[in-house]
């Protein structure tokens, strides 16, 4: 949820104008609207992508857009790629749009609810024939089956989980969420809202709205807020128009602040992704006079534009940090495996012998932690009485979890190659020729590296039983690698961490597990 409320809050204040919406849709008032909701759509839906499958020009600015994501959007290009590939079986069965809906009630971080509306050429049977394969289908790599349920007015599709909540809904969703659904559009559009319970979470979870993006406190902001919007338009060239519902005033004493805040001479040393967001949003919308039409105010950027603003950077600085975000994210997600592994065997996962602590080991201590890792029915695909390179089980390395490695490896979850190690050696946690305890960890479990992240050059096979052999001399020509001059790793009590480049001189006495060396940070 919070990933939702502040991906909601920086488009809030990118945005930041409008008036309250009364509108009318298709001749149909919000009330009336609100009463002929579909079921799939419930009262924690925060955003819906639609996209025309018809449109001659739909192609064409998907591309252009594509032009802003940077080398390292890993993630945006598997959730553009698994959007085309729905896309197209949509079209291929003679449908008309696709919607993508996004939930606080679904982890839609592995995948949302994917809608087909009823179209009059529209071949159902054709359409469910042609999905992609659910693996393709996986943000996080973790294998899912997705199934499909007939509503009155669509087809949707996603997890059974999901839809069983689809299939129990009672609740309503948000007015400007629908009504926003209902408007006609062109190409592509992009709306997003939040109901009052959500915005009062947001306001006490981040209380103040972040300088760099005018300030002030969050609850008068989103107060202000009814719902926002992003359209695809054009031919030839598009353009990106933005529309916004709730209160005008606000955007030129917002502009202000962002103007005021970048000329300031104290924030100089303050994160590139903070200065470029607040220079792009004084340059291309908050100094712009919006567009008002009936009750609502837009605002009409080209892309063009967009592409030689620096949108790009801008993207990959705040990529980089969300990708060190859940690099220490699955860290910690390894850790707490670790630690359940240990609490229900008695013991860590060995390099020595397999889950049953008896048999010797044929796949590695990352098919162990699969049961502890919500993954308990890709741990019983494997088979476990035969070797890791086996027929069968090398068939399973593609559908390696992609908590195994760090999302700014360029090595594709696909290829099975994992980036998160235990460092073996006889003085580290993971020696090779035996099991260790608690007890065993003389220099304390929080100073001591439990999981380290390693070089691309230096990843492993997921489920090879290969000990990674740490260089003791000189650790740092294994480790890191994917953010400048920093190694990530978890320690033994589970807690992350980051080492500079300025501190690896701690890097051996951070690896051994009683050695008594003194860390001087």
């Amino acid at each position: 949820m919070y990933k939702s409320i502040k991906f909601f809050l920086v488009v809030c204040c990118v945005l930041s104008t409008a008036r309250t919406l009364s509108a009318q849709v298709n001749g149909a008032s919000v009330n009336g609207a609100q009463a002929n909701a579909p079921q799939w759509l419930d009262d924690q839906a925060v955003g819906v992508i639609r996209i025309s499958v018809t449109a001659t020009n739909t192609q064409g600015v998907l591309e252009r857009l594509a032009e802003l994501l940077p080398a390292n959007a890993n993630e945006l290009n598997v959730w553009r790629s698994q959007s085309q590939a729905m896309a197209d079986a949509v079209k291929a069965a003679g449908g008309e749009e696709l919607l993508i809906v996004y939930s606080l009630a679904d982890d839609f971080a592995d995948q949302p609810l994917w809608v087909v509306p009823k179209a009059k050429n529209l071949d159902i049977r054709s359409f469910q024939s042609s999905l992609p394969g659910t693996q393709a289908l996986s943000l996080s790599g973790k294998p899912m089956t997705l199934k499909s349920f007939e509503f009155d007015d669509a087809t949707v599709v996603g997890t059974k989980a999901a839809l069983e909540r689809a299939k129990a809904n009672k609740t309503q969703p948000p007015a400007t969420l629908l009504e926003s659904m209902q408007t006609p559009y062109n190409t592509f559009t992009l709306s997003v809202t939040m109901n009052a319970d959500q915005r009062r979470a947001a306001a006490e979870m981040l209380p103040q709205v972040p300088p760099f993006l005018g300030g002030g406190a969050t609850r008068d902001l989103l107060s202000k807020i009814q719902s926002l919007r992003m359209d695809l338009v054009g031919e030839s060239s598009a353009d990106l128009v933005f529309t916004l519902t709730g209160d005008a005033t606000a955007v030129e004493a917002r502009a202000k602040n962002i103007k005021d805040w970048l000329d300031n001479p104290a924030n100089a040393n303050s994160a590139p992704v903070f200065k470029m967001l607040g220079k792009f949003l004084v340059d291309h919308l908050t100094s712009r006079p919006p567009k008002s039409q009936g009750q609502t105010a837009s605002w009409k950027v080209p892309i063009e534009a967009v592409l030689k603003s620096g949108a790009s950077e801008l993207l990959s600085s705040a990529m980089l940090q969300a990708d060190e975000q859940r690099a220490a994210y699955h860290l910690r997600t390894l850790a707490l495996a670790i630690h359940n592994h240990y609490s229900a065997m008695k013991r860590f996962p060995s390099p020595l012998s397999g889950l049953d602590g008896k048999s010797p080991r044929r796949l590695s201590w990352r098919v162990d932690l699969l049961p502890f890792l919500d993954q308990n029915d890709l741990y019983q695909q494997f088979r476990l009485d035969e070797a890791w390179d086996s027929p069968h089980n090398r068939s399973l390395i593609s559908k390696m979890p992609n908590v195994f490695r760090v999302p700014q490896s360029k090595h594709a979850v696909e290829s099975g190659l994992s980036t998160f190690v235990l460092p073996s050696n006889a003085v580290t946690m993971w020696p090779a020729d035996r099991e260790i305890d608690f007890k065993d960890i003389a220099d304390g479990s929080s100073n001591t590296m439990m999981i380290v992240e390693v070089k691309d050059e230096f990843a492993q096979e997921w489920t090879k039983p290969e000990p990674f052999e740490i260089n003791m001399q000189n650790p740092a020509s294994q480790l890191g690698g994917h953010f400048k001059d920093k190694v990530f790793f978890a320690a033994g009590d589970g807690s992350t961490g980051v080492v500079g480049s300025d501190k690896f001189m701690n890097l051996p006495a951070l690896l051994t597990r009683a050695g008594g060396e003194a860390i001087t940070w």
